[in-house]
């Protein structure tokens, strides 16, 4: 046997691995996807989903915007307009 055999051999036997694999991997992915729907269909049935989604959005992007406002103002290296206009107003006044 040649030494060019062995990496088609380990191949053969990889492919016959991931082969093997398949089986449970597609009953696990089934499965999946019937909770999926299921949770779906409950929460499409759900009154009160919609509004309950959407206060979470809301709720979800004013912390962000909250969190958001928090850094820059806690970054040192940040400039703000504000106070950089100021400084530049006093250092002309000095001047």
């Amino acid at each position: 046997m040649s030494s060019d055999s062995a990496p088609n051999y380990i191949g053969i036997q990889e492919q016959a691995q991931d082969a093997s694999d398949r089986g449970p991997r597609d009953r696990e992915n089934a499965m999946a996807r019937a909770r999926y729907a299921t949770k779906k269909q409950r929460m499409q049935e759900d009154i009160n989903y919609a509004q309950k989604v959407q206060l979470d959005n809301a709720r979800n992007a004013k912390q962000h915007r909250a969190n958001k406002r928090k850094r820059i103002e806690n970054d040192p290296l940040h400039v703000d307009a504000g106070k950089d206009a100021k400084r530049k107003a006093e250092s002309r006044i000095l001047a």
